[in-house]
């Protein structure tokens, strides 16, 4: 294995042409010195940005930023000119915690970034105001490369790559899953899918079979809600399957803080 040394060179300043190494050199080229020189001076080429350093996910962050795509997450530009994607999750307040857990999880990509707990108005009748908490992320090439895979013609679909591990499929269904009773079936697991295409609803539904071992069938949904009209998807299992897929992602879920989620299926046996 071949070492970088501090005293190593790595190339020259394109001031005064001494040996950059890997204690002296600063962005855009120039050593430590130079650059404050070319900073006081107002000598920089601003058609050439800044150098950023590369920051890739950690196999943890890959993983729950692949459950939360599946669910709530989005990618997205914080302004059309940026250069680059940020990762952004919203839920309720109720769910504060949860949200912190995320929040805590991509410490690298958030600086300054805070949680932002606000609250919408919907003045249709009946409609209640949402109380919700979000964060976001610093843009990055990293999640301009997700963005290129989960969004290619602008709209949101599910890579046929992807494959679920407990902690992505946790994620997953916390945004997304639910429990309901069945009077004939008994206890029926839901994961809400609406926001895609069918041909990403069947791949996902399909990994969601080899990742349990149990069978998840697809079901649509005609009504309309308050973000999607016409015709969308879900998915679904029996109490077997839904009962493989808890043991499979309780204890992550219990990390989460998304008790609630157990606790209502404990209600339903």
């Amino acid at each position: 294995m071949v070492m970088l040394l501090d005293n190593m060179p790595l190339e020259n300043c394109i001031r005064c042409l001494q040996p950059l190494t890997k204690a002296n050199k600063q962005s855009r080229g120039y050593c430590k010195n130079c650059y404050a020189f070319a900073y006081k001076h107002n000598l920089f080429d601003r058609s050439i940005p800044p150098e950023k350093p590369i920051i890739n996910l950690t196999d943890e962050q890959e993983q729950i930023l692949i459950g939360s795509l599946l669910g709530d997450g989005e990618i997205i530009k914080n302004i059309s000119t940026a250069a680059n994607f940020l990762y952004s999750v919203g839920r309720q307040q109720s769910d504060y915690e949860y949200l912190k857990w995320n929040y805590d999880k991509f410490l690298s990509f958030r600086k300054n970034a805070k949680i932002v707990l606000f609250t919408k108005i919907d003045k249709r009748p009946g409609w209640k105001p949402y109380c919700g908490c979000q964060f976001k992320t610093i843009s990055a090439p990293i999640f301009t490369k997700f963005h290129d895979t989960w969004y290619p013609n602008g709209l949101k679909i599910i890579p046929k790559n992807i494959k679920l591990t407990p902690l992505s499929a946790a994620v997953w269904f916390c945004d997304d899953g639910s429990f309901r009773a069945k009077r004939r079936e008994g206890i029926n697991l839901q994961i809400a899918t609406h926001g895609f295409d069918l041909g990403s609803v069947e791949y996902i539904c399909n990994e969601l079979h080899s990742f349990t071992g149990e069978k998840f069938l697809i079901s649509q949904d005609k009504r309309n809600n308050r973000d999607i009209k016409g015709i969308g998807y879900y998915i679904r299992g029996n109490k077997d399957a839904s009962m493989m897929l808890m043991t499979i992602i309780k204890n992550n879920i219990l990390e989460m803080h998304m008790e609630r989620k157990l606790d209502k299926l404990s209600h339903l046996m």
